[in-house]
């Protein structure tokens, strides 16, 4: 690990108070601390950084204080790299910005301004993640709105409250240091934040995710968190139950579309136990005027693709929409558009009966009927592609071409 006060900018290129600390009783240890750090020593550094946070020295104890947050950040941030719970990884982030954020009311000023620029930096990197994860083919696939993460993230409103505090905190920093820099009071740091402005944020995940349903979830309510299944009560309380109770209930739930909230749960709760749902309590849900249900019945038809299903598919397609699909985090989870288009991804791969439905409806815009050879790259659809190699349509023939040479690869 290469010791920085920037990230990428390494500590021998701007170590301008290096001088004024070697007189400093406490800047041996310091440096035999930073030394330890840079080699992978964390035990050891971070002992004796705890030690040095407490110096009468104001520069000396927020550099250590500083340094104690790095050892965070490098231990904690590094191994949830590959984290697949989005929950973890936020919280991950939350906690290493509180280390930063003492650091930033410091009384010396030149590490606060690198502990709030390292916030900002964490809390970009937690976007792009949080972008890579849900926007991956494999889990637009396999990402539920009603899942185990958003059932219990969109309840109690955890997640958007911690990431919208996280994005708030942000911005503030972003202006208090756009405020307060200039490239002769810190150049190495005024480079550094125009170069990560310049890029601007990725805004995949800076809005409030908003469900197609009241936040007031309905008591009887039947959702699953972490491994086991619960009750909404009256009072908003969880009541556990066990699985088999739990599938009971939700089957009744079933019978009653009355209540389109935990109808909706219900039905996806059951796909996603893999238990068998008659394909005309799908259909209906695919034709009810409830967007949460709707919502539902499309999951249902993704995992567990009919041909029965096709035909309400494509007729499910909304006009007249030009925005960017799959652009932002709402529209992945519950996105119309976005959730047509994965079930149909699912039933392109059922054979050559749906494929030409798929193909042939006049409903599908034909840059999405492109997308659907790429993203399934199935064989047997490679007789359809000589059609849309000649298209008109740039992103047609892109997406084609891609499809074919992933079929000969």
């Amino acid at each position: 690990m290469i010791l920085t006060w920037l990230p990428g900018v390494s500590l021998a290129q701007h170590d301008s108070d290096a001088m004024c600390l070697v007189r400093q009783p406490d800047a041996l240890a310091l440096a035999k601390a930073e030394h330890a750090q840079q080699y992978g020593r964390y035990n050891d550094a971070r002992h004796s950084f705890e030690k040095l946070a407490t110096s009468k020295v104001s520069a000396i104890a927020a550099r250590a204080a500083f340094r104690i947050a790095e050892i965070d950040e490098e231990l904690r941030w590094a191994s949830d790299a590959s984290s697949a719970d989005i929950l973890s990884l936020l919280q991950t982030a939350h906690d290493i910005r509180i280390f930063f954020l003492n650091v930033t009311k410091a009384d010396d000023a030149f590490w606060s301004r690198r502990a709030a620029y390292r916030i900002l930096c964490l809390v970009d990197d937690l976007i792009g993640r949080l972008q890579d994860f849900v926007s991956s083919a494999p889990h637009r696939l396999a990402l539920s709105p009603f899942s185990v993460l958003f059932a219990h993230t969109l309840m109690d409103a955890s997640f958007n409250k911690t990431l919208e505090e996280l994005l708030n905190e942000r911005r503030a920093l972003e202006e208090s240091l756009l405020h307060k820099l200039t490239p002769s009071a810190d150049f190495a740091l005024y480079t550094a934040l125009k170069a990560r402005l310049s890029e601007g944020m990725s805004p995949y995940f800076d809005q409030v995710l908003t469900p197609p349903w009241d936040n007031a979830l309905p008591a009887g309510l039947i959702v699953k968190r972490d491994f086991g299944y619960y009750r909404l009560s009256e009072a908003g309380a969880l009541q556990s139950l066990t699985r088999p109770r739990s599938i009971a209930l939700m089957r009744e739930a079933l019978k009653q579309p009355q209540e389109p909230i935990t109808f909706a749960f219900a039905l996806a709760q059951l796909i996603d136990e893999k238990q068998a749902i008659p394909a005309s309590i799908v259909i209906s849900a695919l034709q009810s005027n409830h967007s949460c249900v709707r919502l539902a019945a499309l999951y249902a038809a993704q995992k567990s693709p009919s041909h029965e299903f096709t035909p309400w598919l494509l007729k499910l397609w909304p006009h007249g929409h030009t925005a960017v699909l799959f652009s932002s985090a709402q529209r992945l989870l519950f996105g119309e558009r976005e959730r047509v288009l994965l079930a149909l991804s699912t039933h392109f791969a059922l054979g050559r009966r749906s494929t030409q439905l798929i193909l042939a409806s006049h409903s599908l815009p034909d840059e999405e009927k492109a997308w659907l050879l790429q993203f399934r790259r199935d064989k047997h659809s490679v007789v359809y592609a000589d059609a849309f190699l000649r298209h008109q349509n740039k992103l047609v023939k892109r997406r084609t071409t891609e499809a074919i040479e992933a079929w000969n690869s």
